[in-house]
């Protein structure tokens, strides 16, 4: 992977996909039998993804890699969802159904970057953050997507496990120039 921990220190991540439709009742289910995540409250997300010139994270995703690296960057709404507080750059290592994730805090805030297209010089510049915390080694990394969704965060009582359900996922842009010079 990158050197940071054995295999059987990273923690466990399970994801399951459902239709849209069933949102509305899986948030029902789970604020019955759960509790209320209170350290990470429902929030819009804003993540701009990272891919190389050959499309290698694109590629890991489609073909379910069993190892699996994703670089991105995410910033989260307030109360008002509009973006505000931090945003980070992070990189995320899979191994089966366990990760890690290395996560540095950016110096531009979510408002400062929520309005950038994502061809623009400075988000070629935030992986170079992850790079001198010694999480990221490698290739070129461009912007290429950047979905927004809701998050809302639970926890099992009985085990303590976190579920998060994220929905309305939306692709609110993407680099069109990244995306053609993959065909």
């Amino acid at each position: 992977m990158h050197g940071l921990r054995s295999v059987e220190d990273l923690e466990r991540e399970l994801k399951f996909v459902l239709p849209a439709g069933r949102a509305a009742a899986a948030v029902a289910f789970l604020a019955a039998i759960c509790v209320p995540d209170t350290e990470h409250p429902r929030a819009l997300v804003w993540t701009v993804y990272y891919d190389t010139p050959d499309g290698r994270s694109l590629g890991e995703k489609i073909d379910s890699d069993y190892l699996k690296m994703k670089l991105r960057v995410r910033w989260y709404g307030g109360g008002d969802d509009r973006p505000s507080g931090p945003a980070f750059v992070e990189a995320k290592y899979r191994v089966g159904s366990r990760r890690e994730k290395v996560r540095v805090e950016l110096a531009a805030g979510a408002s400062e970057l929520a309005d950038l297209a994502l061809d623009t010089p400075r988000f070629t510049g935030f992986p170079r953050a992850l790079a001198r915390s010694g999480g990221l080694v490698g290739p070129e990394w461009r912007a290429v997507v950047r979905p927004r969704y809701e998050r809302r965060r639970f926890i099992e009582p009985l085990t303590r496990t976190r579920i998060s359900l994220d929905r309305e996922i939306t692709a609110e842009m993407v680099n069109s120039r990244h995306l053609t010079s993959l065909n």
